[in-house]
């Protein structure tokens, strides 16, 4: 199972700048365009199940993500352009049951994001983190919401020091966390979510 650990700490576009302006490497930017799936009885988000595709720049990647244990989550990746072609693959490796019988025709597009991620690796004691500065909007029902954020996930290493890590760089940039998703704070503004 692939494991997602990360924090993820509200932001003002004056922060990300100060926050970028601090670093004399050069970070990589990726336009993202996203769009979350679920049934219409909304199954997956009760699960607390996330199913995207997202577009970075060239690329299109499939992502499936699994409800939060501990201080990560499950989260299944594969490249893709439609549900048709990727809903199996993801269940497969996943395992999760509540993708067990699915078809893509039982599946839409519900809520979305659009944002400019610029990101950078960096060392911390026995292995790397990277640091990502979102700016754009989450999308839903005809309406939208801005995104202005911090993240930071492990990637190789202990969660131990990534969480030292990540408490540290908070304090310094006087961040405070964001409790939600992209995608719940893109599934608030559809319809059913009022």
């Amino acid at each position: 199972m692939g494991m997602e650990i990360e924090w993820k700490y509200q932001a003002t576009p004056e922060i990300l700048e100060e926050i970028a302006n601090s670093f004399s490497g050069k970070f990589e930017v990726f336009h993202m365009k996203t769009v979350y799936f679920d049934t219409t009885d909304r199954l997956l988000s009760a699960e607390k199940i996330t199913l995207r595709i997202r577009r970075e720049n060239n690329a299109s990647i499939a992502t499936v993500k699994s409800p939060k244990q501990g201080l990560g989550r499950g989260e299944w990746e594969c490249a893709g352009e439609n549900m048709a072609q990727v809903l199996p693959v993801l269940a497969q490796e996943s395992s999760l049951s509540a993708l067990n019988g699915l078809k893509s025709e039982d599946l839409s597009p519900i809520c979305g994001a659009e944002f400019t991620r610029r990101a950078m690796h960096l060392a911390v004691p026995g292995g790397e983190v990277e640091l990502a500065l979102d700016l754009g909007k989450v999308t839903g029902s005809g309406r939208e919401a801005p995104i202005c954020e911090v993240e930071i996930e492990g990637k190789t290493g202990e969660a131990s020091q990534w969480e030292v890590f990540a408490r540290d760089f908070a304090e310094k940039f006087g961040l405070h966390p964001q409790p939600k998703s992209k995608f719940r704070r893109a599934l608030t503004l559809t319809l059913e979510e009022k």
